[in-house]
C-alpha cells in the first residue's frame, strides 16, 4: 500500500493517477517526506512532491519542488 510507502510532516496527498503501463504517480504538499526511503526535503512551508512507482511497486523517482513560500 502507498501509505507504508510515504512518510510525511504535514504530506497532504492531493491525487494519485495510475497509467496504461501501470506506473502508479502520487503527488500532494508536504513540508518533508520520505517516499521508500528517499528523504524529501522542501525548501519552505508546504511544497510539492510527486513520486512515481512502477507496476511492479518500484520507486522510479521521487522529488519535492517549491520556494519559502506555501505552493498549494
Amino acid at each position: 500500500a502507498l501509505a507504508e510507502r510515504l512518510r510525511a510532516e504535514g504530506e497532504d496527498p492531493v491525487a494519485v493517477s495510475v497509467g496504461p503501463d501501470g506506473d502508479v504517480v502520487l503527488g500532494g504538499n508536504a513540508k518533508r517526506a520520505v517516499v521508500d526511503g528517499v528523504s524529501l526535503v522542501g525548501k519552505g512551508m508546504m511544497d510539492v512532491f510527486v513520486a512515481r512507482w512502477s507496476s511492479a511497486g518500484e520507486l522510479k523517482w521521487a522529488g519535492i519542488f517549491g520556494d519559502p513560500e506555501d505552493q498549494w
